[in-house]
């Protein structure tokens, strides 16, 4: 043997290792070809089993239970039980030729149906020895192991006198094994210099394959030990094949069985030249009839397969390798384990149908994507398309290359999900086709779920870049590979591998930031995760390299933080979410509630959509805002504080006994809105709060100095929150607005947070109709202000010109300079004329914009985004815009 070792490294060369090396990753067994090797087992032992139900009867009983007579020659055993028998082994370099007077090996006086013979009692005999390696077995002939079996004292060679063909067995076998070589021509790509020798780069450029013959020292004679009657006109294979008949009798020869099933394919070691001698353990033993149809399932499986027409043995096919994994767990693993493993595989199959089936029914039934991650799912469907390219690249079986396919296609079905998708006729490929385009959804954009999204993705881009990049250049340094698309494949699919898990990290984060984990498809996850726990067991039993075990592990560790989440972010009235909201401050607000309106108090997040119940038109929803990082000053109104003592923390008195309320600057202040929730179009005013009141009301924190003591004119206030948060600076507000449900929600959310409003500052509401030509005239008594607050106004385009015409008036008639404030949305049209485009009324808008800039003395500017600062966890629009127009 380890003669055999020496001239086999020697003979082999360092493109081997390279070869090895380069296809571990798909060598690696799946949990779902060990699967598939356990069903396609049973189904082969059930059908063997099935079938010798059919010829195993010796009488035909008719219907009135006689017995029937039949014209079907039953065979019966040549050998009885007790028979004494001698077993001859030859080896010989010809099949139907061996040198009866050179025998390797003689067993005689072996009793058939003995189960307890030999020195151990239990019928089992050795043989070990060297052999000489023949010269044309080294240029890759065959050789063989001929066996007979006589009736003692008989010989096995047809010209001795005591021969007796009756009893007498001969079969044969093939020792040495054919196997095709692969060579692939691969070179370092920065070098073009490669390890292979120059004979297997010839033989790569030249073919692909080569047939190799291959040795394996142990070999298994199973002689089997049954009594049982059958009929030979019925047999199906493989008895057909292995069963033996007497032409004169009809009857049997007992089944002599050459067992190599435990010789595993890492064991082969090549034949040549330099091999001289050749190593061989033989070991006979008998045989039960039920175990030899395991073993004979299992030797004529491939061959039945392969014969499926229309490339369906295909899907069943599996290479060596993974048939050596079974037979490692078979032999190393505890049968007790094993039997855990055949239970735990049949429920990962329906783990896996079951998680399947909700993961669709969940992306079906999604309506909002508010607390997904977009961005893991498009990042997922490029990693089935990687994987796909890679198994197409590797030439894997069919099965595999199906199923990938079929996973990404479930990934892009979850594309539409995430985005809209129509077609950008505006835009065509060479002139002809459209394109297409993709828009982010609204519950997605309008959800602080993309700004977590975007800010996970941007944390992990500084891991994983680097992580690609040294991972890139190491392998393109030292490794060969076949060409740049192959190392190019071959990275990405290695390093997907290996940081897979950092694709789920984005989730986790966006649960850390939205503290809930209600959003999750959680009976998916939780299938997910009981497969994962089989997956585990199988990395135990299973043969694989420790660095794949290991990441047999990563899963469990995603998916114990997700249960960790779930703990802490589980349903509590007394927590607080990311927009400050609790159950508690909803049922206190509800119960000291004045609103005629209002019969019950729902919990509400920014952006979200409210189902009203059947006996109630209408909610009153409260929105609670924390302005994380501000800290107003010292400077806040006494009056307003003591009517509000309920809203704030009460301080410690002071020297002189009065309570401390105005000494203390309050950090990270909150701001409760309420709002109706309805479903009337043009009570939409008091049912959101829109995009544009966010953003001018961060302008205003951002900015406060700009309108501490001037006198603010904001028109279309709706429910208040920018003009609270200009009172906050210290303005003094005309909050107007033409709605009367507005401008009473406006009020009372003043009053609300007066306690917040600066020294100076205060807001009054008042009904203004600025498209009436009464109300303008009256609006002429408002002046002198200093600034005039436009937020979410431009939507169309009649009420622009009434808007345009009433600034320029008030411009006009003020007494001092004034300062206007636009916060506009651009509103895309989607239709099937124009898909994409602005409003109308933005376009008008902005040719206003545009004459103002060319108006002599006004000063026109687009304020930068990214200079007013973040205060209110909503999701900013990137459509919104803040003007800034001042007039000479």
């Amino acid at each position: 043997l380890k003669t055999m070792e020496t001239t086999a490294a020697a003979s082999s060369t360092a493109s081997e290792t390279t070869q090895q090396r380069a296809s571990s990753a798909s060598q690696t067994p799946s949990v779902w070809s060990m699967l598939k090797q356990f069903a396609t087992r049973l189904l082969v032992i059930y059908a063997i089993s099935s079938l010798l139900k059919s010829f195993r009867q010796p009488q035909n009983v008719s219907k009135s239970g006689t017995t029937a007579p039949t014209s079907t020659l039953l065979s019966k055993n040549i050998f009885p039980n007790g028979m004494e028998m001698d077993i001859t082994f030859y080896v010989s370099e010809y099949e139907n030729h061996v040198d009866y007077a050179r025998p390797l090996w003689r067993l005689e006086s072996i009793y058939y149906g003995d189960w307890e013979a030999g020195e151990k009692q239990d019928s089992v005999f050795f043989y070990e020895g060297k052999i000489p390696c023949p010269i044309s077995v080294q240029n890759n002939a065959s050789l063989y192991l001929h066996v007979f079996v006589t009736k003692a004292g008989k010989s096995a060679d047809p010209k001795a006198k005591n021969y007796s063909k009756r009893y007498t067995i001969h079969r044969w076998h093939q020792l040495n094994k054919y196997r095709r070589k692969r060579y692939q021509k691969t070179q370092n790509l920065l070098t073009g210099k490669t390890e292979a020798s120059q004979a297997d780069v010839a033989k790569a450029e030249a073919a692909t394959t080569e047939i190799i013959s291959y040795w394996h020292p142990n070999l298994t004679i199973n002689m089997v030990y049954d009594q049982s009657v059958f009929s030979k006109d019925s047999l199906p294979v493989p008895w057909s094949e292995m069963l033996l008949f007497d032409s004169v009798s009809g009857d049997y020869y007992p089944i002599v069985f050459f067992n190599d099933y435990w010789n595993l394919i890492s064991d082969y070691q090549p034949l040549n030249s330099s091999v001289s001698t050749l190593d061989l353990k033989l070991t006979y033993s008998p045989l039960s009839l039920f175990k030899w149809q395991l073993y004979a399932s299992q030797t004529m499986r491939n061959r039945w397969l392969g014969g499926l027409a229309g490339g369906v043995g295909e899907l069943f096919e599996e290479n060596e390798d993974d048939q050596d994994s079974i037979k490692i767990a078979l032999l190393e693993t505890s049968p007790y384990l094993l039997a855990l493993t055949a239970v735990v595989s049949i429920l990962h199959l329906v783990f896996e149908f079951l998680a399947f089936k909700n993961d669709i029914q969940f992306w079906r039934e999604r309506q909002s994507l508010e607390g997904l991650s977009v961005r893991s799912v498009l990042f997922n469907v490029g990693t089935s398309f990687i994987v796909l390219l890679y198994v197409l690249d590797n030439e894997t079986n069919l099965m595999v290359r199906g199923s990938v396919f079929i996973n990404m296609l479930i990934e892009l079905w979850k594309v539409p999900k995430c985005l809209d998708v129509g077609l950008d006729t505006t835009s065509r490929l060479f002139g002809v086709v459209p394109k297409l385009r993709f828009k982010e959804k609204n519950s997605y954009v309008e959800s602080s779920t993309k700004e977590y999204d975007m800010m996970a993705f941007r944390y992990l881009s500084w891991l994983l870049f680097p992580l690609l990049g040294c991972y890139t250049i190491y392998s393109l340094v030292y490794e060969e590979h076949r060409g740049w698309y192959s190392w190019i494949l071959d990275r990405l699919y290695g390093f997907l591998i290996t940081f897979g898990f950092i694709m789920m990290t984005p989730q986790l984060f966006i649960n850390y930031k939205l503290k809930s984990v209600a959003h999750l498809p959680w009976r998916m996850l939780t299938y997910k995760f009981l497969n994962t726990i089989i997956d585990d067991i199988f990395a135990f039993v299973i043969k694989m390299p420790m660095l794949y075990r290991i990441s047999c592990f990563r899963d469990d560790v995603v998916f114990v933080i997700y249960l960790y989440q779930r703990w802490v972010y589980r349903v509590d009235p007394k927590r607080v979410n990311e927009f400050g909201i609790s159950g508690e401050d909803l049922q206190k607000a509800s119960s000291s509630s004045s609103s005629k309106h209002r019969k019950k108090m729902c919990e509400a997040v920014v952006y979200s959509d409210f189902r009203a119940e059947e006996d109630v038109p209408y909610k009153t929803c409260l929105y609670r805002f924390q302005l994380s990082g501000l800290e107003l000053s010292r400077e806040r109104n006494v009056e307003n504080q003591k009517k509000n003592t309920k809203a704030i923390s009460i301080g410690e008195d002071d020297d002189e006994g009065d309570m401390d309320l105005s000494r203390k600057p309050i950090s990270n202040p909150t701001i409760v809105i309420e709002c109706i929730s309805g479903s009337k179009i043009e009570d939409v005013g008091v049912q959101v709060l829109w995009n544009g009141a966010v953003l001018m009301a961060e302008f205003v924190l951002t900015t406060p100095e700009q309108f501490y003591k001037k006198r603010v004119l904001e028109l279309g206030c709706g429910i208040g929150l920018t003009a609270i948060c200009l009172a906050t600076a210290g303005a003094c507000v005309l909050a107007t607005d033409v709605n009367d449900d507005c401008l009473k929600l406006c009020r009372k959310n003043c009053d609300e947070n007066s306690h917040l409003m600066r020294s100076g500052g205060s807001v009054e509401v008042r009904r203004f109709d600025w498209s009436a030509p009464a109300e303008v005239d009256w609006s002429s008594r408002l002046l002198p202000v200093d600034v005039i607050v436009c937020a979410d106004l431009i939507y169309e385009i009649d009420l622009n010109e009434t808007l345009f015409s009433l600034l320029q008036n008030c411009v006009r008639s003020n007494g001092k300079k004034t300062t206007i404030y636009f916060c506009v949305e651009k509103r895309l049209i989607f239709s099937a004329s124009a898909f994409g485009v602005c409003s109308p009324a933005y376009e008008h808008f902005e040719e206003w914009i545009c004459e103002m800039k060319n108006e002599k003395g006004w000063s026109v500017r687009k304020v930068e985004l990214s200079f007013v600062k973040k205060f209110i966890s909503s999701q900013r629009s990137e459509l919104m815009e803040l003007w800034q127009v001042e007039p000479p």
